[in-house]
């Protein structure tokens, strides 16, 4: 009899495989045909008929060796005075009817599977189980048989045999239920079936679309509770997974501040130092592990709080605390929810107090940072708070905020008013320490005009995105974007003489109505009437050598670092380091290294005598020299600023309503400047030509008038050529009065360099435009 079951199994395992199957489990012990796949639902009829005709024929004969030998073995007293005539042809009775003479029970009627506990098949695969439906003495029933199955898997019926297909990774219950057909007595049994992962990956948290890192982070607390983060895997091509699934995975941390439950939720502790965190999860069954997932690494900022609204943030910069976002953040749509703080101007207001006016010099910030601000790759967007503002041309209205930067110094004419521009209201302002990551800060939007182009003079009350104002503050894989001035850095805002640090790294800043980068200092030395443009220093010998013009005519490179160092200790305020970043869109220069304006007019406005009248009556104590900023380039740093030479626009640093009539002399355009020298032979590169039009690389520009201690120090590779312009050169002498006698300067690149306008624009088309971020 063994070997005969033996044999039939061997057939319906090969039958198996020959239908595709990749393996064979059974336990069959009754002999059974060659099963006949179908599908499980509609299968019942096709297995009940088999079934069916399979019990008739096994009842219709009293011969058969096989029925007599179940009839002597079950019932061995009654088989001797029973006759094989007797034998009733309905084998449903005859199994109801028999009992165990011995025991006196009769047999329980049961479903039993091939295989004990789970069936942990691949996934992706096809394989077969086995099972016996038994009804009393009646082994081979008359019963028909239904399987119900979950999403996990997907099966075909054959004879007592179950075809089974992976669909997904997973865990499912399949049940087999029979049914006798001459009784209506069902049974049924349960297996569990586990579709273990081909592979499986710790799912990486999607992150906002200003993401420029890939580093998820995530903070202590969320509204003063306790922050979680459900975390999930996905297994193999199986995106779809059965929830039951987690109880088979095993997650851990590499923190004891961070717990990992069964369901990948995890939970932070609410104070600690910043960590990276490594999350692994595997996946076990039956105490076996069968699959290892990938690490899966974190920031895990236990002091910050999770915010994803514009009052939670509000309140968390008010409370000093470290910010991590969790989605993008505008500016509220009404006035009066918009929140935000006076400063007094850290710039100089000598102007407000001959006016006697100190009150006025003030400025409005929206937002202050004290603390570190992870942005995950979302935005905080002010448009709401500046251009939104506006009226339909453009102009403040009475509720709008930013109505301009403060005077630096003002008059009026006829009717027309002219203006040299101080510090202007600040987006987001940030302060000592504080590092900005992966965000996107954005002053406003900038929308396409009918021509399809965006026009930068929509920035004019756009304020300054992002202002600097204390010491060792650090940007990284951030995008500042959409202001008057995008980043300003003058000195921290209650010490001038304080030397401040700023390094920016993998971030992208564009879209100036200015300047991109604006950089100076807020630490001045006097002038006075004998010498309007004093030097900084006692050492007067000593601080003309390492005057701006030297140094960076051959980029500092022909002084000793020694040297140079002695010159940073003397005369600069303000470091800003810059590493593989992107520059791109400014109105007048990518970055200006700016001084103090110091003409002799500004020392005693009466000098221009009725030319400006009683206008300048407080043009007293103005003219000064600042300490100097220093911009040092690392890595790769792209100026994507080649534009036509027309759309160099400078008319906001000295400003006129009304064109009054002095307004020609005082005119302030860089542009023209640029036009008016390029015919000289040492000038003659500073313009290229794009289909006959006239560009320029507005790069960096050392301006103000007076003495600019400003240096550039080039360790990124940029080659660009040094260009020095007098205002006497370009016909403007009556402008010195006001902004002084000293040369501006110019870095940038020529017609004759490697980078070029049409190169710029090949690769701004290309993916490798932001390469540099990723470095």
């Amino acid at each position: 009899m063994k070997k005969t079951l033996l044999a039939v199994l061997s057939l319906l395992c090969t039958a198996s495989l020959a239908a595709g199957m990749a393996s064979c489990s059974l336990f069959m012990p009754t002999p059974t045909p060659t099963p006949t796949p179908g599908t499980s639902s509609s299968s019942s009829s096709s297995s009940s008929s088999s079934s069916s005709s399979e019990s008739s024929s096994e009842s219709s004969s009293e011969s058969s060796s096989e029925s007599s030998s179940e009839s002597s073995s079950e019932s061995s007293s009654e088989s001797s005075s029973e006759s094989s005539s007797e034998s009733s042809s309905d084998s449903s009775d005859s199994s109801s009817d028999s009992s165990d003479s011995s025991s006196g029970e009769v047999e329980e009627s049961t479903i039993s599977f091939a295989t004990e506990g789970a069936l942990v098949l691949e996934f992706d695969s096809t394989d077969s189980l086995a099972f016996e439906a038994s009804f009393g003495t009646l082994k081979a029933g008359n019963y028909t048989v239904e399987v119900s199955e979950g999403d996990v898997i997907n099966v075909n019926m054959g004879t007592n045999l179950i075809l089974i297909e992976t669909v997904k990774a997973g865990v499912t219950e399949l049940t087999v239920k029979a049914e006798n057909k001459a009784t209506g007595e069902t049974v049924e049994a349960t297996k569990t079936i586990v579709v273990k992962p081909r592979d499986m990956t710790i799912n990486e948290v999607k992150l906002g679309a200003s993401d420029i890192e890939g580093v998820f982070t995530l903070g202590g607390t969320t509204a003063n509770a306790a922050a979680t983060y459900d975390f999930d895997v996905s297994l193999g091509s199986a995106t779809d997974v059965s929830e039951s699934l987690a109880n088979y995975i095993e997650w851990s941390s590499s923190s004891a501040s961070v717990t990992v439950d069964k369901n990948g939720v995890a939970t932070l502790a609410q104070s600690g130092d910043a960590e990276t965190v490594t999350l692994k999860a595997k996946f076990v069954v039956d105490g076996v592990e069968y699959e290892s997932s990938n690490e899966y690494a974190f920031r895990c900022v236990y002091d910050a709080v999770n915010v994803g609204t514009y009052a939670d943030l509000y309140n968390a910069t008010k409370a000093e605390k470290a910010i991590v976002l969790n989605a993008n953040i505008d500016f509220p749509t009404v006035v009066s929810e918009i929140k935000y703080d006076w400063m007094h101007t850290t710039y100089d207001d000598t102007y407000y107090q001959n006016l006697g006016k100190p009150e006025d010099a003030r400025i409005k910030t929206l937002l202050q940072f004290k603390n570190d601000l992870y942005g995950n790759g979302y935005m905080i967007n002010a448009h709401n708070a500046t251009l939104g503002l506006l009226d339909n041309t453009g102009a403040p209205t009475e509720e709008t905020l930013f109505k301009g930067p403060l005077n630096f110094v003002a008059m009026s004419d006829s009717g027309g008013m002219i203006s040299v521009k101080g510090q202007d209201n600040v987006c987001f302002a940030l302060f000592e320490g504080v590092t900005v990551n992966n965000v996107e800060l954005r002053g406003s939007n900038l929308e396409k005009h009918s021509d399809g182009k965006i026009h930068l003079t929509d920035l004019n009350y756009a304020g300054t995105t992002v202002e600097v104002f204390g010491d060792n503050v650090n940007i990284e894989y951030s995008r500042i974007n959409n202001g008057r001035t995008v980043l300003r850095v003058f000195g921290d805002y209650q010490d001038a003489t304080k030397v401040i640090n700023l390094n920016i790294k993998n971030s992208v800043l564009s879209g100036a109505r200015e300047f991109i980068l604006r950089m100076g200092s807020n630490c001045f030395v006097d002038g006075t009437d004998e010498n309007v443009s004093p030097y900084v220093g006692a050492d007067n010998a000593t601080s003309r050598e390492y005057y701006y013009s030297k140094l960076n005519n051959a980029y500092n490179l022909s002084y000793t670092p020694e040297q140079r160092t002695a010159y940073d200790d003397k005369y600069t305020k303000t470091f800003v380091n810059v590493k593989n970043s992107v520059f791109r869109d400014a109105g007048i220069f990518a970055i200006g290294i700016d001084s103090h304006f110091s003409g002799g007019a500004l020392q005693n406005g009466h000098k221009f005598g009725s030319v400006l009248g009683e206008s300048a009556a407080a043009w007293q104590n103005l003219a000064k020299t600042s300490y100097g900023a220093k911009l040092k380039f690392e890595g790769e740093v792209m100026m994507y600023n080649w534009k036509p030479l027309d759309q160099i626009d400078s008319s906001t640093l000295i400003e006129m309503l009304n064109t009054p009539a002095f307004g020609d002399k005082l005119e302030f355009d860089v542009a023209k400047m640029v036009k008016s020298v390029a015919d000289q032979p040492k000038f003659s590169s500073i313009i290229a030509k794009v289909e006959e039009e006239d560009w320029v690389h507005a790069g960096i520009a050392f301006f103000g008038g007076g003495k600019n201690y400003g240096a550039f120090e080039n360790k990124a590779g940029n080659v660009l050529s040094s260009f020095e312009v007098s205002l006497a050169d370009v016909d403007k002498g009556f402008l010195t009065a006001a902004a002084g006698e000293e040369n501006f300067h110019f870095l940038l690149s020529t017609d004759g360099s490697a980078f070029t306008p049409q190169v710029q624009e090949e690769m701004l088309a290309s993916p490798d435009a932001y390469a540099c971020l990723k470095k």
